[in-house]
């Protein structure tokens, strides 16, 4: 999924709010080749926000996260880009944008360090967090810097001529983060591990097997050790106690089966192999209130009613086969192993019941067996096979030296552009247009008010653009009474609220993506989890591959074929089309998680598809969102729909994974089909001009 934030409408212009033209000021825009300056810039860029919004969900399902927490966390990383506009004005006021462009580049490249740094740490989540938040804000902030600059330092004639160039430059990096980097990542895991372990399990007939073993005869000795004391982590050796396991076709008192399942689990959480879940009990505190009346309840009620994983209760279940892996030392000091477990090839009808999808070696547990269960489908009458592979890369050191590499990428940029950015004597802060120190603290003051006020009005007014007969509403009056609403730099925003019909403006741009923001943030998670987890198995290269070629070049054919239709016939006559390419193809997913296929050839066409669809859908959203900001402010005005969008993928992409964990890939993707209405619903509401968008003849 590709969510870059939305280029400057502004950008191939020299007219900014007050129709000053930038480049005009005495001296005139500096004349360095923008060749020297302008495809790096627009590089540096893309890079840190795909970092954030990419990469960081791909790290942290292979780090073993919760779709419940990637989701929760990395939706709150759109935060900076909500608040962008209203702070975007003290970057006006406050040095000049090559300062800013340059000393959020330095920002963004220790960011990126940081995050190398605490990832091989114990403290990795807190870590890792804290530096995607200053990720985030540096590049929100570098957005901001960024453009202005481009409009500072060419005059009209090169910022036409180079907006392909920046365009182009900006995708490289969303190729080079979401299709490299996972690349390079999967194959700094591969070279790291420890050599794959596979297990060949067969279902045979009842008389070629032995039956079910007895729960003691779970073989829980301690391992020997091969290896030798203090042995280097490539020294040691991940085995597993068969390289086949044959499973007679059987059926077993169910009972018995749980019992055998339940006894491998409990053996696998106290040796420490992987947490043990927290039920919210009197030692942890006690359930939040939130849990205790919102998530609890409503997650119990939607995993009865559509949970997958819940399986019908009957007196027999099918027969279930121990295969335990053991390391052969133990781990360097501070060091661990970690195992990811899953169906490599063959038929999906063997499935593991227990082993998870990584359970991790440690000094405290290597000498302890770790027990995988797998089981034989109920309805199975025909013998068949099935190919297990536990593979055990280094996934920290792997993940940190990647971010190394990006933070040296980065302030290579950034020391690049301390040298070859210009000088225009027209980038200078913009203290008089502020009203000075008081316009600024005026400005302040009125944020401190209108940010409460605006969170409270946001919902009836959405109501309102959904379901009120055509009207322009209190909206703008209302926030016209604030205090210090006249002052410049409150103006911009007042004025965007009193635009005719805001509400139906408002109500399209946070839900036209509605949809979308929930698939984007478990796109990732469902090619990288494991078969039996409900996804596809794919390694991390393959979706880097995925997802920075096929679809990036996907993505791209569709988003020109959508402007260029648009600009030839009009926005009127491409909205539906477009609308229905944006949400129609997301059932992809749902044929990809209902047939599972293996070919890697259907995978990357269906994800091709989907991209292919909302290049062409968002192409839509692109012009309407520059039509709503049509008139005085037009700059101000897209900078705050631009806001309005990331609040819109924010929020539905925070439940997005809490509501998969409950309910499994497969029913999440139907919710997701069922989310694409209103979608359809505002684009029923908003009326624009048909022809908007389309090039107009001169007139004489």
């Amino acid at each position: 999924m590709d969510d870059a934030p939305l280029p400057d409408p502004q950008a191939a212009t020299t007219v900014t709010d007050g129709d000053v033209r930038a480049g005009a000021t005495p001296g005139g825009p500096d004349r360095k080749s923008p060749w020297r300056w302008v495809p790096t810039l627009y590089f540096a860029e893309g890079l840190p926000y795909m970092a954030v919004m990419v990469l960081a969900v791909i790290l942290y399902k292979r780090f073993g996260m919760s779709n419940t927490d990637i989701a929760l966390y990395t939706s709150w990383f759109y935060l900076p880009w909500v608040i962008k506009p209203f702070w975007s004005p003290v970057v006006d006021v406050l040095k000049t944008k090559r300062w800013w462009t340059v000393a959020m580049q330095v920002l963004i490249g220790g960011g990126l360090a940081g995050v190398a740094f605490t990832l091989p740490t114990p403290a990795w989540v807190q870590g890792s967090v804290a530096f995607f938040w200053l990720l985030a804000f540096s590049s929100a902030t570098h957005d901001i810097a960024a453009d202005g600059f481009y409009m500072l330092a060419l005059d009209e004639h090169d910022q036409a001529w180079y907006v392909g160039i920046r365009s182009t430059f900006y995708r490289a990096a969303v190729i080079a983060v979401s299709g490299l980097v996972p690349m390079l990542a999967g194959t700094l895991e591969s070279s790291t591990g420890l050599g794959a372990v596979d297990v060949e399990v067969s279902a045979v007939p009842t008389a070629s097997g032995t039956t079910m073993a007895a729960v003691e005869a779970l073989s829980l000795a301690d391992t020997d050790r091969t290896s030798a004391a203090g042995a280097e982590r490539g020294d040691l050796r991940l085995t597993a106690a068969v390289a086949a396991l044959d499973i007679p076709l059987a059926l077993r008192p169910t009972a018995e089966v749980d019992t055998l399942i339940a006894t491998a689990r409990r053996a696998n959480q106290a040796a420490g192999f992987y947490p043990v879940e927290d039920d919210g009990g009197a030692d942890a505190g006690g359930p939040s209130w939130w849990a205790r009346t919102v998530s609890g309840p409503l997650g119990r009620a939607l995993t009865e009613l559509f949970g997958e994983r819940a399986a019908a209760e009957s007196d027999v279940a099918g027969n279930v086969g121990v295969v335990p892996f053991r390391l052969s030392g133990p781990p360097p000091p501070g060091e661990a192993v970690a195992v990811n477990l899953g169906l490599d090839s063959g038929d999906q009808s063997l499935h593991l019941v227990e082993g998870g999808q990584r359970f991790t070696f440690t000094e405290a547990n290597w000498d302890r067996p770790f027990l995988a269960v797998v089981q034989a489908d109920a309805k199975l009458r025909q013998p068949t096979a099935a190919t297990f592979r536990a593979t055990s890369g280094n996934i920290p050191l792997a993940w940190s030296i990647t971010f190394f590499v990006l933070a040296g990428v980065f302030l290579a940029l950034m020391a690049w552009h301390a040298f070859a950015l210009p000088r225009p004597a027209s980038d200078v802060p913009d203290v008089a247009g502020s009203g000075g120190a008081r316009g600024i603290l005026q400005y302040l003051g009125f944020l401190v008010v209108f940010t409460p006020v605006l969170l409270v009005l946001l919902v009836p007014m959405m109501i309102a653009g959904l379901l009120a007969p055509r009207t322009t509403g209190p909206w703008g009056r209302m926030f016209r009474a604030l205090p210090f609403s006249g002052s410049p730099f409150a103006e911009t925003i007042v004025s965007f609220f009193e635009k005719p019909e805001i509400g139906i403006a408002v109500a399209f741009v946070l839900f036209y993506r509605f949809a979308e923001a929930q698939l984007v943030k478990l796109a990732a998670p469902f090619l990288l989890d494991s078969v039996e987890a409900g996804g596809l198995a794919l390694t991390t290269g393959e979706v880097g591959f995925v997802y920075g070629t096929i679809g990036a070049l996907s993505l791209t054919v569709g988003g020109v074929l959508g402007g260029i239709v648009a600009a030839r016939d009009g926005l009127g006559r491409w909205l539906w089309p477009m609308v229905l390419a944006i949400n129609i193809p997301n059932a992809v997913y749902l044929f990809l998680a209902t047939v599972r296929p293996e070919s890697f050839v259907v995978i990357n066409a269906a994800i091709a598809v989907e991209q292919f669809g909302y290049g062409f859908g968002f192409a839509a959203f692109l012009l309407v969102l520059i039509w709503i900001s049509e008139g005085e402010h037009k700059t101000a005005h897209y900078a705050i729909g631009t806001g309005l969008m990331a609040l819109g993928m924010m929020i539905p992409g925070m439940f997005s994974g809490w509501l998969e964990d409950i309910v499994g890939y497969r029913t999440f993707f139907v919710w997701v089909l069922l989310a694409t209405l209103p979608s359809f619903l505002v684009t029923a509401r908003i009326q624009i001009d048909p022809t908007f968008g389309k090039k107009k003849e001169d007139e004489t």
